[in-house]
């Protein structure tokens, strides 16, 4: 009876983790289209069709409440001038504290996002060496999720041989007439590079497809801007 039941219990655990796969994949495949992460077309496949080898990448485990005690724990000891941030002696009190690099990285990008322990985060990540110099490079994952998006290229013409190519996403595609600020884009004075779209233009491009000989032409919108004439740039 016992081991019938053991196996009841793996086949249910099993269930549910096709289950939560197939509707990661369902939500990751939305993400794709809306813009946002461009999370690769192998791993939504196979979170789709219950391929276990990227289930167990996909899936995360969890960090317990104690794991993320001791990690900030640890921080704090940072702010403190209890622990020191460089690089060896970080590495050397998370291991005897058992915590993983992957976990610890985790927790920080909380905290950061929490506006918690973020001096001592940052002593840590510009430690030389340190293997937690990237944890403030990761885009935030939901920074994207604001609606649909149409992807095009703004064509700058600042008056060089070459214009300024900037792929762009945007809510919808502007009119001819428009103006568009570019100041923040080109670390300006706000205000200061209002563009007119004068045309727009379109090109038809081919996306390779691993899985389609023929795949469908996108059409990509150029959107050709230059300067206002209306005294608003410098």
């Amino acid at each position: 009876m016992a081991s019938q039941s053991r196996k009841t219990e793996v086949k249910r655990k099993k269930r549910e983790a096709l289950h939560y796969a197939r509707t990661l994949s369902d939500i990751l495949h939305l993400h794709r289209w809306m813009g946002g992460d461009q999370i690769d077309l192998a791993t939504i496949y196979g979170l789709a069709n219950g391929v276990e080898s990227v289930i167990s990448e996909n899936v995360p485990s969890g960090i317990s409440r104690k794991t993320q005690d001791k990690i900030e724990d640890v921080l704090e000891d940072v702010d403190d001038g209890k622990q020191s941030p460089e690089s060896l002696a970080m590495k050397s009190r998370f291991h005897c504290e058992g915590i993983s690099e992957s976990d610890a990285k985790i927790v920080m990008r909380l905290c950061i996002l929490q506006s918690r322990f973020t001096d001592a985060i940052k002593k840590i990540a510009e430690s030389p060496g340190s293997v937690f110099c990237t944890v403030f490079g990761k885009k935030t994952t939901t920074s994207d999720w604001d609606g649909a998006k149409i992807y095009m290229e703004l064509v700058v013409d600042l008056g060089k041989p070459k214009p300024e190519m900037l792929s762009v996403f945007a809510p919808c595609l502007p009119r001819v007439g428009e103006s568009i600020d570019l100041s923040d884009i080109f670390d300006k004075k706000a205000g200061s590079m209002y563009m007119e779209v004068v045309s727009i233009e379109y090109g038809a491009h081919r996306i390779d497809d691993p899985l389609d000989k023929n795949p469908m032409p996108k059409l990509i919108p150029y959107v050709i801007l230059e300067p206002c004439k209306t005294g608003q740039n410098d």
